[in-house]
């Protein structure tokens, strides 16, 4: 069967029996016809919006591309059409042929020639080395409880990664541009994160302190090149931060820098959705976008953050794999979308001095003080899941130090 424009249909005539159709009565009878009838269906310059529409219907068809002259004849009309019907058909059977050897290869010479641009490190040599180098374009989670260290480690990869050179996009939906800079810049120079609140510091202007440390100069005249931080959650619909609008930017980036830059989004349950759908369906929605037109249609990676349930923390670390893996279940289906997925959470005390580790001290100074917190790979689509990581987290600098890859084994011993 084909399926013609209504002008090239005049000017076929009269043709034999029911091959040719004006695509004005492609309608809903007639697609049933062709599936009762198992019949193939070739379609001269489908639009889009009729393109996806035949992707739905189960179908088998076909776009033609027939080269025919305005002065063709009915019966030369119709050998371009069947001419044009079977260099689509074999176009079709071999099209994994064609990728392999075009786009396949040519993405393989792309990512050489960024000398491992594609991937951007995941925090520490020990982790990047599990995930095969650190963070590929995919989607990447990172979970755990409210102020349990998320934002703080996402701050930690973002900076990691925009002094080394590589692009950036932070889009954060709770905490405000202002704040998230004044978590980066306060443990660089060395005053509190109050006094960005207060613009004091020692009842004296904050502002000449920034304007003459060199490690502000630094982000301001390097870093903030590579890393770009936008409040995605504005109180108009056109502020908002959807997925549109995300793979807009990773292209206008993409064409300044060569290469996408690491997405990340703070967090997943405060991201806008287009559909009207219960909370878990609109998760499952934002996460199966990210992953598909953003991930792989885009190569971008992104490192998603996500609230998890804070039940059981103190057990997590001697939980089987898959305990651990279904602290996302209320969160719909996204430990199943994404690439691998981190948790973070903290140490029992009871686990840390099994260990052989020191307890952090109650009495110190913010500016001191210190957490456990294990930082788990509970899932790895491309290698070995299961590796925890014992690391101390400053809250007041946003520092973290790995300690060691914990044997659970000792642990249990000692329980």
């Amino acid at each position: 069967m084909y399926v013609v424009p209504p002008a090239l249909f005049q000017r076929l005539g009269s043709p034999t029996g029911s091959s040719f159709i004006p695509t004005s009565q492609l309608n809903a009878d007639s697609r049933t016809r062709l599936r009762q009838d198992q019949r193939s269906l070739y379609v001269v310059h489908p639009d889009a919006e009729l393109t996806r529409s035949l992707n739905r219907s189960g179908l088998e068809w076909y776009a033609l591309t027939p080269e025919l002259s305005d002065i063709s004849s009915p019966a030369e009309i119709a050998q371009g059409l069947e001419s044009a019907a079977e260099t689509a058909v074999n176009r079709h059977l071999s099209s994994e042929s064609q990728y392999l050897r075009g786009d396949f290869t040519h993405l393989i010479d792309r990512r050489a020639e960024q000398e491992n641009g594609f991937l951007y490190s995941a925090t520490f040599p020990e982790l990047d080395r599990a995930l095969g180098g650190g963070f590929y374009p995919g989607l990447h989670l990172l979970g755990g409880g409210t102020s349990g260290g998320k934002t703080a480690m996402a701050l930690h990869i973002a900076l990691l990664n925009a002094e080394a050179g590589k692009p950036v996009l932070y889009i954060t939906f709770e905490q405000s541009k202002a704040e998230l800079w004044s978590r980066i810049i306060a443990p660089l120079i060395q005053v509190p994160l109050s006094a960005f609140r207060t613009g004091q510091f020692k009842n004296q202007a904050l502002r000449p302190l920034l304007e003459g440390h060199p490690a502000f100069d630094h982000l301001h005249t390097s870093t903030a090149y590579q890393l770009q931080i936008h409040e995605g959650n504005g109180a108009r619909s056109s502020q908002q931060w959807g997925i549109d609008r995300i793979i807009a930017e990773v292209r206008r980036q993409h064409s300044l820098s060569g290469q996408s830059p690491l997405v990340i989004l703070d967090y997943l349950q405060r991201m806008p959705s287009d559909i009207d759908a219960e909370k878990r369906h609109k998760i499952d929605d934002i996460v199966m976008s990210l992953q598909v037109r953003l991930g792989r249609e885009e190569q971008t990676p992104i490192l998603l953050l996500s609230s998890v349930s804070r039940g059981h923390y103190g057990e997590l670390l001697t939980r089987s794999l898959d305990d651990r893996l279904a602290v996302w279940k209320e969160s719909g289906g996204i430990e199943y979308t994404a690439n691998t997925a981190l948790l973070l959470y903290p140490l029992n005390p009871e686990h840390a001095l099994a260990l052989g580790h020191e307890l952090p001290s109650e009495t110190a100074t913010l500016e001191y003080r210190w957490r456990y917190l294990v930082l788990d790979l509970v899932k790895n689509r491309e290698g070995e899941a299961g590796m925890q990581y014992l690391v101390k987290w400053h809250p007041g600098s946003g520092r973290y130090a790995l300690i060691e890859q914990i044997d659970v084994g000792r642990v249990s011993m000692k329980q």
